[in-house]
């Protein structure tokens, strides 16, 4: 018998010990989407101690693979989330669930993470108007016409732009192309252009255009980070460009997907109640902290966090749009980019 008490000791020491949950991150530790999920990951643990959390990086693919994976591996139980980003959502709504090989339908958000951008120009090109009015060649890059960079493609087709996209290149890339004049336009997210532009905007060697824009209550407004540019849809305005068009209207769409909704933590569906639960009212109490929101509205701006409920409504909205006149477009427009 006594041969047998340092098992059940053992049995009982592993019982007792505390669960791991993984958090998934689809890209490098040096990304915006990490930076997020590890301070938020770091803010919940304090919260939710009977659970120890760990952030493991997926990278490749855009963000596609580790989706994949979570999708087809992790169970519902809450052992598993991933932080998705605004490229994730964009090639999933462009795709649908078949041809992107994961499905936001599995998933269910815990929260949601919205932010902004601004478009830049090269001083040769002078100003907004001076484009408007004169239709000079643009040159700007991005990932590809199924990511988040879609949205300069939308953007400069609706203003009438004479503008080539050339592909392959993440944020980084695209400024670095920019800097060495391969390029004459660019767009960041208001984290990466704080990162890389403000200095250089500061120099002259960068003009900034306008936002992309806020969304409060159901309307777009100017950025408050950015107080004096004006956002895409006043530059329509400005313009006499009709606001209410199935282009423009797919524009929203994507202007949602890419900014508005950029990323969600999410959980598989089907995770018990009382685990999700769990989580949100850990979110609910370390997100509103000082010690989470110092530094990440340092480096992310005024960008909004909802939590729970809102976040699950603005899931739904997003992923099950009833405007599919809008969403065959945009559809339509990728898939015979370039071609």
């Amino acid at each position: 018998m006594l041969k047998i008490i340092p098992v059940l000791a053992s049995v009982l020491i592993a019982s007792t010990a505390i669960a791991e949950t993984t958090v998934i991150v689809p890209y490098k530790n040096t990304s915006s989407t990490h930076f997020l999920a590890n301070l938020a990951t770091e803010h919940l643990s304090k919260q939710v101690t009977d659970e120890s959390f760990k952030v493991k990086n997926i990278n490749g693919g855009s963000g596609f693979k580790a989706a994949k994976i979570f999708d087809n591996t992790a169970k519902a139980d809450g052992k598993t989330m991933m932080i998705t980003s605004g490229t994730i959502a964009i090639n999933y709504i462009l795709k649908g669930a078949d041809k992107a090989g994961y499905d936001y339908k599995n998933w269910k958000p815990l929260f949601t993470h919205s932010t902004n951008g601004v478009a830049v120009i090269k001083p040769d090109l002078i100003s907004l108007d001076n484009i408007m009015k004169n239709k000079p060649q643009m040159i700007s890059t991005g990932n590809n016409i199924y990511g988040y960079d879609v949205i300069m493609a939308l953007a400069s087709d609706i203003l009438g732009w004479n503008t080539k996209m050339v592909w392959g290149n993440s944020s980084g890339g695209k400024f670095k192309a920019f800097m060495s004049n391969e390029t004459n336009l660019d767009h960041q997210t208001y984290t990466s252009y704080n990162k890389r532009y403000k200095k250089v905007v500061e120099a002259g060697d960068a003009i900034p255009i306008f936002c992309w824009g806020e969304i409060v209550d159901g309307q777009y407004t100017r950025c408050p980070d950015y107080p004096n540019l004006p956002h895409f849809l006043e530059v329509l305005e400005m313009y006499n460009i009709p606001t209410d068009s199935v282009k423009v209207r797919a524009w929203k769409l994507a202007h949602n997907a890419v900014h508005y909704l950029k990323a969600f933590m999410v959980v598989k569906k089907g995770t018990p109640d009382s685990t999700y639960n769990k989580y949100v009212a850990g979110y609910e109490k370390a997100l509103i902290t000082d010690a989470f929101k110092t530094p990440f509205h340092k480096r992310a701006g005024t960008s909004v966090i909802t939590i729970g409920q809102p976040a699950v409504d603005s899931f739904e909205n997003l992923f099950n749009t009833k405007d599919t006149e809008a969403l065959e477009w945009l559809r339509n427009f990728t898939a015979n980019y370039n071609k």
